[in-house]
Order: structure tokens, then C-alpha cells, then sequence
């Protein structure tokens, strides 16, 4: 991870000239409309309620937790977030060390201009520019950290750390995040397309109800979860619940919640002095003994050999 010593105030990026003004609640406006990135790192952040445009929100050594439509998401290094335009958001994080946060955030119509090149034919762009329509939306669900978009964004958040950054090279880089954020919704729509259920209007309610309780294990893995619980939050009766989750997934809940411990228990391990215990029963573990034998099947060492190791091995997915 690039150092975040360079990060002590936000740095703002707009590939148009704008004027920034903070909002009442830390949020930042602008006067025009820009496509804006935002770059910092915090200890102790907490962003009131706002309405946000069509937007990635990502973090880097540490967790921040956003409330949308009264649920809970939480962003971190195995994840980020994608928000859609008018949807009202809060944000907060506490951390022991700092946490990198990097917003991305795009002028309304931007994304449909970019959708709208994609699908014209190339005939119709040589006689006019092309027309969008309704807005582009997304699942409001955070999205792993293996996905091409990812991958734009860790770029994006390098070159930003070492590089100098010129309006050209800048204006490039929110055409190519908007490229990406439209494959992002095309698998998003194959994958509402791989749900059990005869009708498109089924298998939507499936996947917002399934992606709902996977959001609720990322946000609530510190505290015992039962099936029951966790059914009942995409409003299934537990053995639906559990079979669906598997077939749409290919891991139980229980697996699924198992590999959110463990991923984070060892982002914790590498950058923080926390006790062992104190991160075993900070994750979600009721035992010692189980989180030190599921850690070493998982990663081949022991939480304390891994903390004893010299580099430690770098911060892998979430088990998505």
C-alpha cells in the first residue's frame, strides 16, 4: 500500500474547473458539473447525511461503513461500492491507523454518454453524437476486489500517490472508469440472469434479497449470526434461504461468513499490534483453538507465524 503520509488533507481532482464548497456534515459540492475524484486518509470520519451522484467508493487499510436506505455496507481492501444518483448516504469510520478512502464520482449523464457511444453503431457516431436515455443504475452492493474495475481503481489510486497528474491524463481516466463501470453492469445482468425462477421480475427479487444478506454478514461479522437471522434479512424461510444462497453462490452462508472472518482477521494482523485473542473475538470467533486452525487451513501458517513473518503475504479476496 503507498504511503497515506501524503494524504494529510483531501486532494480534490476534477477534469473541469470547478469551485469545491463543504457542505454542512463534511460532504463536498461543486459549482459545475465535474467529474471528481477525492483522495485522504482519516482515523476518525464521519460524513452526515447527503445526496450523492453516481459513484465508487473505495478503502484502503481499513474498513468505512456506509448507511443507505437503512442498510449498512462496508468498504474495504476486499471491496468497494457502487452508489447510484439521488440515493441519500452516510459514511464513518473508526480505525486504530489511518484509512485510505478514494471516491470516485461522476456528473449526471456522464455514464449514459459513455453507454450510449458503446452501443451506437458506428455509422450513427460519424453523423451525430450519440443519444442516452433513462439513467444507467446499479445493484446498491459492494463489489469484489478481483473485478476489472478494481483493478482500474487501485491504478488510479498509484498514479495519483507518484505521478503528476495533468487534466488530459485525468479526463482519460474517468472514460476509462466509466468504460469498466458498464462491463460492471452487464455481468451484473448476467448474473440477476443466472438466478433460480421463471421470470426476470423473480430473479431480480432473488438477487437483491440474496445480496442483501451477504451485505448484512460483511457489516455484522463481529457478532454471532445464526441462519434464522440472517434468512430472515432477505426474507426467507432458513432452508430456502440456504439453498438458494448455495446455488446462487457456491458456498453456504456459513462459509461465506467464515471466509469474511478470516480475510479480515489478517488485514488486521498485518497492520495493526492488536493481541491475537482480541482479533478472534474482534472478527467474530467464539474460539481461539477454531480461528487458529481455520487460519492455518486457509493460509498455511498461524496468526501468530503470519504476524511473525517479515512481509506477510498481500491482502487477498474475501472468498466473493
Amino acid at each position: 500500500m503507498g504511503s497515506t503520509e501524503v494524504l494529510a488533507a483531501p486532494r480534490v481532482y476534477t477534469d473541469a474547473p470547478a469551485r469545491c464548497t463543504r457542505l454542512p456534515g463534511g460532504f463536498l459540492d461543486f459549482d459545475t458539473d465535474c467529474n471528481v475524484i477525492v483522495h485522504r486518509a482519516e482515523t476518525d470520519w464521519t460524513l452526515s447525511q447527503a445526496q450523492t451522484r453516481l459513484s465508487i467508493r473505495s478503502a484502503f487499510g481499513g474498513q468505512r461503513r456506509f448507511e443507505v436506505d437503512r442498510r449498512t455496507y462496508v468498504v474495504d481492501d476486499t471491496a468497494y461500492l457502487l452508489l447510484n444518483l439521488g440515493q441519500v448516504v452516510r459514511s464513518s469510520l473508526i480505525s486504530r491507523v489511518p484509512v485510505e478512502c478514494l471516491n470516485v464520482t461522476f456528473y449526471p449523464g456522464f455514464a449514459e454518454q459513455a453507454l450510449a457511444a458503446i452501443t451506437t453503431p458506428t455509422v450513427k457516431l460519424l453523423d451525430a453524437p450519440p443519444v442516452y436515455g433513462r439513467p444507467v443504475g446499479f445493484f446498491v452492493r459492494t463489489y469484489p476486489s478481483n473485478d476489472a474495475l478494481a483493478g482500474r481503481l487501485l491504478s488510479l489510486r498509484s498514479a495519483l500517490m507518484t505521478l503528476p497528474v495533468t487534466q488530459g491524463w485525468l479526463e482519460e481516466q474517468f472514460h476509462e472508469l466509466a468504460s469498466e463501470l458498464l462491463l460492471t453492469h452487464r455481468r451484473e445482468r448476467a448474473e440477476v440472469a443466472g438466478m433460480p425462477g421463471a421470470r426476470l421480475s423473480t430473479r431480480t427479487e432473488c438477487y437483491e434479497r440474496l445480496h442483501s444478506a451477504r451485505e448484512y454478514m460483511r457489516a455484522s461479522m463481529g457478532r454471532p449470526l445464526m441462519l434464522p437471522e440472517i434468512a430472515g434479512i432477505a426474507c426467507m424461510a432458513p432452508h430456502h434461504f440456504l439453498r438458494t444462497f448455495k446455488q446462487a453462490f457456491r458456498q453456504t452462508p456459513h462459509q461465506y461468513l467464515t471466509d469474511l472472518r478470516l480475510y479480515r482477521a489478517r488485514a488486521l494482523l498485518r497492520r495493526t499490534d492488536t493481541p491475537v485473542t482480541e482479533i478472534c473475538m474482534e472478527v467474530g470467533f467464539e474460539s481461539l483453538g477454531s480461528f487458529s486452525w481455520l487460519f492455518r487451513k486457509r493460509f498455511g501458517v498461524s496468526p501468530s507465524g503470519f504476524r511473525g513473518s517479515s512481509n506477510g503475504s498481500p491482502l487477498g479476496n474475501s472468498g466473493r
